[in-house]
C-alpha cells in the first residue's frame, strides 16, 4: 500500500528564511511599525512637485505643513502633527484625509491614524499706557494720525 504522506512538505523541523512581515513562529503578517526617520522621508516626498501636483489642494498643504516636522508615535500606529493654532487645526482638517491617505500609501501601515496637538507660544503681557498705545497702533497704521485730526476729542 502507498504512504498517502509521502508527498507532503517537509515538516517543520526546517524553517524558512524570516521575511520582514513573518515571525519564525508563525506564517502571520508581522504588525508594521512607523519608524520617525521613514516618516520623515515619506513626508519630504509628500511636497515633491510632481506628487504636491494630485493634492487638490496643493497650495494650503504646502503652506500648511511644509514647516512642520510630524512625529511617529511609540507603538508606530499614529503620527503626531504639532501645530500652533487651533486655526491651523481647522485648516488642516480640510486636507488631512489626503495627507493621510498618502503616508499610509508610502509606509504600507493602512490603519495608520493622525494625532493633531496644539502647541501654542506664551508670550508675556506687555502693559502700555494709552499714549504708548496710540504711538504703537501709529507704527502699525500711519493713518491713524489722519482719524485723530478728523476726531480730535479722543482722549490719548
Amino acid at each position: 500500500m502507498a504512504d498517502p504522506y509521502a508527498n507532503r512538505q517537509p515538516s517543520s523541523t526546517t524553517q524558512q528564511p524570516e521575511t520582514a512581515q513573518q515571525t519564525a513562529t508563525n506564517d502571520k503578517p508581522r504588525p508594521l511599525i512607523l519608524e520617525q526617520s521613514n516618516l520623515e522621508t515619506y513626508w519630504r516626498t509628500m511636497f515633491e512637485p510632481d506628487k504636491l501636483a494630485t493634492f487638490r489642494n496643493p497650495d494650503k498643504i504646502k503652506a500648511l505643513l511644509k514647516d512642520i516636522t510630524p512625529q511617529a508615535s511609540e507603538d508606530g500606529k499614529s503620527v503626531i502633527i504639532t501645530l500652533s493654532s487651533s486655526f491651523a487645526e481647522s485648516e488642516l482638517k480640510n486636507v488631512l484625509a489626503e495627507v493621510m491617505t498618502h503616508l499610509r500609501r508610502s509606509s504600507g501601515i493602512h490603519d495608520l491614524s493622525p494625532k493633531i496637538v496644539i502647541k501654542v507660544e506664551k508670550k508675556a503681557a506687555i502693559l502700555y499706557q494709552s499714549d504708548e498705545k496710540y504711538e504703537a497702533m501709529l507704527q502699525i497704521n500711519p493713518m491713524l494720525a489722519e482719524l485723530r485730526k478728523i476726531l480730535p476729542d479722543i482722549d490719548i
